[in-house]
């Protein structure tokens, strides 16, 4: 197992709490107002959780969800709320928790599944991961969540399940043929996997997306060394040239 990939995912995928916060918002007002008016509505204490958290209130927030929960306790989407705000907050057990009520009270809320993967991610309990992701893809009608795709071909990437990585990566890109980094993971992937050619392949995908991603032609360069064709490939040379401009760059600043 790679170490680091919980924080990884911590800080990509489930984002950092906020750390200034605006005491009382209008939004925070009204949702208090509307809380008075009907002081037994789950809905009501979930907007004042929702409006605590957009004012980067995370403690208030986790406690109105938990009003909310306590009013309705098969609200699966005030559990999956405050999962994610616990997560954001490195609580991660407790995190888990919520989340995993979130898809016993209601089993076909796909983004419960996949904020609790995201969980699971964080926590290098990656098999529940996949297992959650695939699941959460499985219930949604498109299918086509890029960021669980993504996250869920970096879980197969550090089990070593390349051609399952693959088949993550390559879902991405059909769906957003502009993502340049599932361009260089896939590329990363088939590398892994000794198919050279279709690492150049996706590598060039990258280029293409972005001429300026200095970190591909660095990739495609060792590629072309490695295959032996050094010499008569322009992407290496570009990659040699746009190198050396930013080396030239450099210098001159200093």
């Amino acid at each position: 197992m790679k170490k680091g990939i919980g924080t990884a995912f911590l800080w990509v995928t489930l984002g950092a709490a906020g750390l200034c916060a605006e005491t009382e918002t209008p939004e925070i007002k009204a949702c208090q107002t509307e809380v008075r008016a009907h002081p037994r509505s789950a809905e009501a204490y979930y907007d004042l959780g929702m409006a605590y958290k957009n004012s980067s209130q995370p403690e208030e927030a986790i406690k109105a969800l938990q009003r909310a929960i306590r009013i309705k306790p098969d609200f699966g989407q005030a559990y999956d709320s405050a999962g994610m705000i616990y997560g954001e907050l490195g609580h991660l057990q407790e995190a888990s928790n919520m989340l995993e009520e979130a898809v016993r009270v209601q089993p076909l809320y796909a983004q419960a599944h996949i904020d609790l993967g995201m969980t699971y991610a964080v926590m290098d309990r990656l098999e529940e991961a996949a297992e959650a992701f695939r699941q959460g893809l499985h219930l949604r009608s498109d299918g086509e969540n890029t960021e669980a795709n993504f996250a869920l071909g970096t879980v197969y990437d550090v089990m070593k399940r390349y051609e399952e990585a693959a088949d993550a990566y390559r879902r991405v890109v059909h769906v957003k043929p502009n993502d340049e980094k599932a361009y260089i993971r896939l590329g990363l992937t088939y590398q892994k996997m000794r198919q050279l050619e279709k690492a150049v392949d996706a590598f060039k995908e990258a280029i293409h997306v972005n001429p300026d991603d200095a970190h591909a032609y660095e990739l495609l360069g060792g590629l072309y060394r490695e295959l032996g064709r050094q010499n008569d490939e322009t992407e290496l040379y570009k990659y040699e040239q746009y190198m050396r401009t930013r080396l030239a760059q450099g210098n001159a600043r200093t």
